[in-house]
């Protein structure tokens, strides 16, 4: 029904458009058209089609930028491109999605530079360098995703005390605290973790006992379970661990419960699994290890490598290490590499 109206919306505004070629009104409500219609193929899984509405809508956006010669226009074009950046994600291209996601960023850095008080650029650059410091992760540049990540997180900390009702804000600097929790991880700095991710739970409790259990507060709370046992497995405390996975399952659980399932969702429910089944081998509990094993080999049933994004084929490729399938774990390895892929946590021996 939306896209629907959305159609039909669109339609009108071309053709007023076409009526008046110097109205920059109405040429802009077309790319707004083009854009909304891109953001529901995109959240529907349809993902060429997103990718379509959302390139004629920048190119729109791009041009009246070009004719007002005014920067009014930015805050769409990063948006624009920030979507298509995970679009390219999704498609396996890291480096053309880092290259969209450095783009949003340059966009609105742009407007906050001119006007650092506007909190709404604020918002929105710290919103863009969150996505920006994953992309450069996911290529292995860590030292440039912490310093986004840190800028972020500075971002957010200044707009909460401005703001420090609102749930949007909140959950989005939580949610660059655990991004910046898991670059520490990755350099093994637990002191780092330890004292970041305390405050990090207890924020999360007080969101969720509080009623606020939307989807962004959901897959924040799994993150950080997840990040917490992660780093208690790398320290060999396999038991405490296993308490914080069977938190972050409980999250995934209720994700599913509300019909929040996507292929992010399906990559995290397995990490769970493999990560469960991994710690309960170390806590001798073989039993319970091939059942974790065997749900992780359920949930990455439809995944393919040569289609498939990193956060499916990453899980997929230590499933299959975890199953004595070394060759065939060898072989996803290779797809991830060409992608120039490096995983936060380090392949085990292939």
């Amino acid at each position: 029904m939306a896209t629907e109206w959305i159609e039909r919306y669109l339609s009108s505004a071309k053709q007023l458009s076409a009526l008046d070629t110097t109205n920059t009104a109405w040429q802009g409500e077309v790319a707004f058209g083009y854009h909304n219609l891109g953001a529901l193929a995109y959240e529907s899984g349809y993902i060429d089609t997103a990718q379509q509405h959302f390139e004629r809508g920048l190119a729109q956006l791009e041009h009246l930028q070009s004719v007002s010669g005014e920067l009014i226009y930015r805050t769409e074009i990063a948006d624009a491109l920030s979507f298509l950046g995970d679009i390219a994600t999704d498609r396996g291209a890291l480096t053309q999605s880092l290259e969209y996601h450095q783009s949003s960023v340059a966009a609105v850095r742009d407007l906050y530079d001119q006007d650092p008080k506007n909190t709404s650029h604020q918002r929105l650059l710290a919103q863009y360098l969150t996505v920006a410091s994953e992309a450069e992760a996911v290529l292995g540049n860590a030292s440039k995703a912490e310093e986004l990540v840190r800028e972020a997180v500075t971002h957010y900390d200044q707009l909460t005390d401005i703001d420090p009702s609102n749930l949007w804000l909140a959950t989005s600097r939580l949610n660059a605290l655990v991004k910046h929790g898991y670059l520490m991880l990755a350099g093994r700095r637990w002191e780092g973790v330890e004292r970041l991710l305390p405050a990090v739970l207890d924020e999360l409790g007080i969101l969720t006992n509080s009623g606020h259990l939307d989807r962004d507060v959901h897959a924040i709370s799994t993150d950080a379970h997840l990040l917490r046992a992660h780093m208690l497995g790398m320290q060999s405390d396999h038991a405490r661990a296993l308490d914080y996975l069977s938190k972050a399952q409980a999250n995934l659980s209720a994700m599913s419960e509300k019909g929040w399932e996507n292929p992010r969702w399906r990559g995290k429910q397995a990490q769970v699994y493999l990560l469960r089944a991994e710690y309960q081998a170390a806590t001798q509990d073989i039993a319970g290890a091939n059942q974790s094993l065997a749900m992780a080999g359920e949930t990455l049933n439809h995944v393919q490598e040569v289609s498939d994004p990193h956060y499916l084929l990453d899980p997929l490729a230590r499933y299959l290490y975890q199953r004595d399938r070394s060759d065939e774990a060898r072989q996803v390895v290779a797809v991830l590499e060409e992608r120039k892929y490096v995983p936060l946590i380090p392949w085990p021996a292939l």
